[in-house]
């Protein structure tokens, strides 16, 4: 697929530039999930009263886990991280706007390259949790996506693309729903905005774009 090409490319060459130490940090949680997976459980206790684990307990790790690292792909453009915890045919939908990973793809790799420190602030961590039909789900609430227009020009859709403003841009919160399959892979993504400024369509108004009506 040529955008996971494009996203891999990206990824390279932002992996040879030196990190940036005052860069917000784009996530957190009170469990601790590195981008290798999660912690290794400790050795079992030769304990006959401690109770086994719950399938729901081991099912939310993992999708805690899986959620956590297929986010911190998007909020800090590591593209390997993306493709390698999401199912090739991924859906995503937005507001209700069903993209499909390959279109949320091509639109995150158009953002990326117009705003290099383009970034999701995460304040609330992230949560297991079950919907109405009680499947669980990974959530990230209140996420604030923002960064500089110092990149590439960046347009919307069919509209003409703005050169370099160097305008910063944050868009309005929005809280992430991430379903994970029984092999650790995320295959559903639900985002909901709060508010009009939102998605590319507000970050473009931000740049001096149309006004979203």
């Amino acid at each position: 697929m040529n955008f996971l090409n494009k996203l891999l490319q990206i990824n390279r060459k932002r992996s040879k530039q030196a990190p940036n130490n005052n860069k917000e940090t784009s996530t957190s949680s009170e469990d601790d999930f590195s981008a290798q997976g999660a912690p290794a459980p400790s050795s079992p206790k030769n304990d006959s009263s401690s109770p086994a684990p719950s399938v729901d307990s081991e099912a939310s790790a993992m999708i805690l886990a899986v959620g956590k690292r297929f986010f911190e792909g998007i909020a800090n453009q590591d593209a390997a991280a993306v493709m390698g915890n999401a199912t090739e045919d991924c859906e995503v939908s937005f507001k209700d706007q069903e993209l499909g990973l390959a279109g949320f793809g091509e639109e995150a790799v158009k953002i990326w390259k117009a705003f290099p420190d383009f970034h999701l602030t995460c304040p609330h961590g992230f949560q297991v949790e079950k919907d109405d039909k009680g499947q669980l789900y990974c959530i990230t609430r209140k996420c604030v996506p923002n960064g500089h227009h110092t990149g590439a020009p960046y347009g919307f859709g069919p509209y003409e693309p703005i050169p370099p403003t160097n305008k910063y841009v944050k868009n309005a919160p929005e809280t992430f729903h991430m379903y994970v399959n029984g092999d650790g892979k995320v295959y559903r993504v639900v985002i909901y905005a709060e508010g009009e400024m939102t998605g590319p369509a507000g970050i473009y108004q931000q740049i001096g774009g149309f006004p979203i009506l």
